[in-house]
């Protein structure tokens, strides 16, 4: 016991020596207020984001201190502590690499192997720089906009590019655009090192190059990062509404289309079934082996008259039969059910209605699938959930009857909201995870649209296809876009006392929506509808 005694009190004395000679060197002043580190002068928080490749990163040293005093590491590798004027210190940090994430440590001293008055900070540095080229040919010229993900730094390296290409170059608010005669080759490229106002550059060359001979109008997005559209064991769903337009389409396309799902069928409130059949279209579907599973809809998504089916006594075996005999009388492998303009109250009537159509179906060796309006978010609040259009499906159990289910990721911006994307990157992301926790992901289709929204500063919005839009643009001298954030293209033009700004769908915006599907694991895509699609979606998908 006198042993232990004698040297906790040897302990206590060397302490007692040590916080001296700490205190007499300003090691204590250190501890209590340890050094800031700075980034371009401020003072820098945990978890910074979008920090330069190249950053200004220093120390704010607390009175009594100098740069000798500290030790510094990033990503637990040494860094040099130079003096700088005032009470500062730089740190020599190299350049890193756009979008690494690093971890910075700033620490006074040590006592064994302890360090005293640490700082330790996270941060990511930039994403690369994105250029987008817009291109939109007319009748009379063809123009590019450049835009990028970032704000440039100079504007003078794209400008120069396009002079040298021979554009005539205009630069507005909206970005920097070169125009050159119909007919000729438009063809440039955008140097590698171009810069954005937070530091990220562009990591490589990009050259882009429209030739001549494409017949106006004509508009597509090139990106110098762009996704991949990977469809390799992906099915393609293409909706179809008889149509000249249509029909055309899906004789073009129907070797590259696995299900066919035309709006043949509604249902009214006496379980009767409403037929439109159109067989031109159901002869070019056999004839390339398409498989045809016709949408089931409640006619005129009318509430009220869909209460009253769900009160029809044997309401399910009514519409079974029906569409069983339709079924052998056309050769359809199977249907969709897409019932919509319901509320949650309606939700357990729905879901009594599907299962009993599904034990039906396939019974009869028919396939059924759903298609289901997803919520807005993971935890869906409880007003979404009793006055959203979401909330009549029971995601579980409707895709536990179904063999597929269609996830319709539109529309996020309607006649009732402000003008924006159909269906933006972000946004079908965040739906698409909000609605398909614990489903299994393959029997899961992503519903994409093919069609635009025209919102004029006067008036109501209106809809229609890629090549309408396109022809409009190039017809009133518009431009086209690309938004980063959303990863989706858009339009402007003008007409006499109106603005217009149009939001649409196109093969690069579509081919990012393609790789959350197959990220996630999805069996297919589900395309609303034949006819409205900018051409270039068809080159994602190969023939069968």
């Amino acid at each position: 016991m006198l042993t232990r005694r004698r040297t906790l009190a040897a302990v206590a004395l060397l302490l007692a020596l040590l916080g001296g000679a700490l205190l007499s060197r300003g090691a204590v002043v250190a501890v209590q207020s340890p050094a800031a580190v700075t980034l371009d002068g401020e003072t820098m928080s945990g978890g910074a984001q979008g920090v330069s490749p190249h950053p200004s990163l220093g120390l704010l040293l607390p009175p009594g201190s100098g740069p000798g005093d500290f030790r510094a590491a990033l990503d637990g590798a040494p860094v040099k502590i130079e003096a700088a004027p005032g009470r500062t210190a730089r740190l020599a940090v190299d350049e890193l690499a756009q979008g690494s994430r690093h971890r910075l440590e700033v620490w006074r001293g040590s006592i064994g192997p302890a360090r005293v008055g640490t700082v330790a900070l996270s941060f990511q540095v930039a994403e690369p720089l994105e250029v987008a080229v817009s291109w939109l040919a007319g009748a009379g010229q063809t123009t590019a906009q450049v835009s990028a993900s970032r704000e440039l730094a100079d504007l003078g390296p794209v400008q120069d590019a396009l002079a040298r290409a021979g554009a005539s170059v205009r630069r507005d608010d909206r970005g920097i655009e070169g125009r050159w005669p119909a007919g000729r080759t438009a063809t440039f490229t955008l140097p590698a090192g171009l810069r954005a106002t937070t530091g990220a550059y562009l990591p490589a060359d990009f050259a882009v190059s429209l030739e001549a001979g494409h017949p106006p109008p004509f508009s597509r997005v090139d990106l110098s990062k762009p996704a991949t559209g990977t469809t390799t064991g992906m099915r393609l769903r293409t909706y179809y509404l008889s149509s000249t337009a249509s029909r055309t389409d899906l004789g073009r396309h129907a070797r590259q289309i696995a299900v066919l799902s035309p709006s043949f069928y509604s249902i009214d409130g006496g379980g009767h079934l409403v037929k439109n059949v159109d067989e031109a279209a159901l002869t070019i579907a056999r004839g390339a082996g398409v498989e045809v599973e016709p949408l089931v809809t409640n006619q005129d998504f009318d509430a009220a008259a869909t209460r009253k089916l769900f009160g029809v006594a044997n309401a399910e075996e009514i519409v079974a039969t029906a569409l069983i005999a339709e079924a052998r009388a056309h050769g359809y492998t199977g249907y969709q059910l897409d019932f919509e303009g319901l509320g949650f109250g309606d939700r357990e009537d729905l879901t009594h209605f599907s299962q009993g159509l599904s034990s039906r179906l396939l019974k009869a060796n028919l396939r059924y699938s759903t298609a289901v309006i997803p919520r807005k978010s993971p935890a869906a609040s409880s007003l979404e959930q009793l006055f959203g259009h979401s909330g009549v499906y029971d995601f579980d159990a409707l895709s536990r009857d179904a063999t597929s289910m269609s996830v319709m990721a539109y529309d996020q911006h309607t006649a009732a909201t402000d003008a924006g994307p159909v269906a933006g990157l972000d946004w079908v992301r965040q739906v698409v995870q909000a609605s398909t926790s614990g489903i299994d992901h393959r029997k899961l289709y992503l519903g994409v649209p093919l069609y635009y929204r025209d919102w004029p500063l006067r008036g109501s919005p209106t809809a229609g296809g890629f090549p309408e839009a396109i022809a409009t643009a190039a017809v009133h001298d518009g431009t086209v876009s690309w938004d980063f954030g959303t990863q989706s293209p858009y339009l402007r033009y003008s007409v006499p006392n109106d603005e217009h700004v149009v939001w649409l769908e196109n093969r690069a915006s579509l081919a990012a929506k393609v790789d959350v599907a197959h990220q996630m694991g999805f069996a297919g895509i589900a395309a609303w509808r034949l006819g409205l699609e900018d051409p270039a979606f068809w080159d994602l998908w190969p023939a069968r």
